[in-house]
């Protein structure tokens, strides 16, 4: 097989939705699969999904996709993810959900946000950050975590986002990239944390707990 003659997966894991796709290295679809994941509301302002479940999803839409396009897995030459953003993707040090993942649109941390604006930790940190958390975003999740729920930030444990999880199920690799974490607390000129802002939002704790940024274009794995 020759680079002229391969295909592409394309995987996106949306808030409801996971779906695969496989492309022709020149563009055209061959092929897509798609599962529904349930959102699991315990309280009205609360946002949960089963990580496991999320991976079954992206792991029976790939299978869908590539059979419905009668292409082998050996022809896929590169395979890239996107996901919904923001929330709190958690796993161990074995790379197990250490429980639900937190969702955007989960308001656990309204509290805490309101906190932030109102005694300007917002404004301190936006010249660094460029950015204006809100109740899903995964710095409040953290700081939510650090005051409720701290044996959440056991050593060992890491805070991925939603597409990583896939990434990491995939290939074992543990890391983000500057889109994701453009609300995670980087610094926005060098699209790396910033211990400043980390510090600011009262998270520096839970530093050891995010994963290494990689470039949108880097070879995370195989």
């Amino acid at each position: 097989m020759t680079y002229s003659d391969g295909y592409v997966l394309g995987i996106d894991a949306g808030t409801s939705v996971v779906k695969a796709a496989i492309f022709h290295i020149h563009g055209h679809e061959m092929s897509r699969g798609a599962r529904n994941v349930p959102i699991h509301n315990p309280e009205p302002h609360l946002a949960e999904e089963d990580m496991e479940q999320v991976w079954v999803a992206a792991a029976d839409a790939i299978r869908e996709a590539l059979t419905g396009s009668a292409v082998r897995p050996d022809e896929v030459l590169a395979v890239s993810v996107t996901g919904q953003g923001d929330g709190n993707w958690m796993i161990n040090a074995a790379g197990e959900p250490i429980g639900p993942a937190y969702l955007w649109t989960d308001g656990r941390a309204g509290e805490i946000i309101d906190r932030w604006y109102a005694d300007g930790t917002v404004s301190r940190q936006f010249e660094i950050s460029g950015s204006g958390p809100y109740a899903g975003t995964s710095t409040a999740l953290l700081r939510w975590r650090l005051e409720n729920r701290p044996q959440d930030l056991a050593e060992g444990n890491v805070h991925l986002w939603c597409k990583d999880w896939i990434v990491y199920k995939l290939t074992g690799d543990i890391s983000t990239d500057p889109s994701d974490a453009s609300l995670g607390g980087i610094d926005t000129r060098r699209r790396d944390w910033s211990d400043e802002v980390l510090d600011i939002l009262g998270i520096s704790a839970a530093k050891a707990e995010l994963p290494r940024i990689r470039k949108p274009t880097d070879l995370c794995g195989e």
